[in-house]
């Protein structure tokens, strides 16, 4: 799984160093909004790194390092993204509009999840999906194994 982590200063775990940084204009709403919170909006020496591991492993690796802010699996964090952007669109076509612009978007795993083409399901990087709640009338990030993630 690819997650991202995000700090300020220079960083003393290796997974971090050897992580491949990401572009500003790449990065979810959520990590900016943290890494702006925590340095005012300097960005000065704030970094933001795309690492191959376990959530578990991340946190091992980084417990401790005072320059890491946070880390999250990016599809998590783009699943909450997507989730958000859906709720709060009120144009004709999310699907279009929303959906096939999503960072992360998988087509070909969407298309194996939604075989009928309902549009009901997104499936995003790493597996992580938003599903649309008929009952309740509402898009829902799911996690790899289908559980909700808030």
């Amino acid at each position: 799984m690819e997650i991202l982590v995000w700090g300020v200063g220079a960083a003393r775990a290796a997974l971090v160093r050897e992580g491949e940084a990401v572009p500003a204009a790449e990065l979810p709403q959520a990590v900016v909004a943290a890494v702006e919170a925590a340095t005012g909006g300097d960005w000065t020496d704030a970094w933001v790194v795309r690492v191959r591991a376990t959530e578990e492993d991340g946190d091992a690796a980084t417990r401790g390092d005072p320059a890491v802010l946070g880390f999250a699996p990016e599809g998590e964090l783009r699943a909450r993204e997507l989730r958000q952007a859906l709720a709060s669109y009120h144009g004709d076509n999310p699907w279009e509009d929303v959906v096939l612009r999503a960072p992360g978007y998988d087509a070909a795993a969407t298309e194996a999840a939604d075989p009928g083409y309902r549009s009901d399901v997104a499936v995003l990087a790493d597996g992580y999906r938003v599903v649309y709640d008929g009952p309740s009338g509402r898009w829902v990030a799911c996690d790899p194994d289908g559980r909700e993630i808030a």
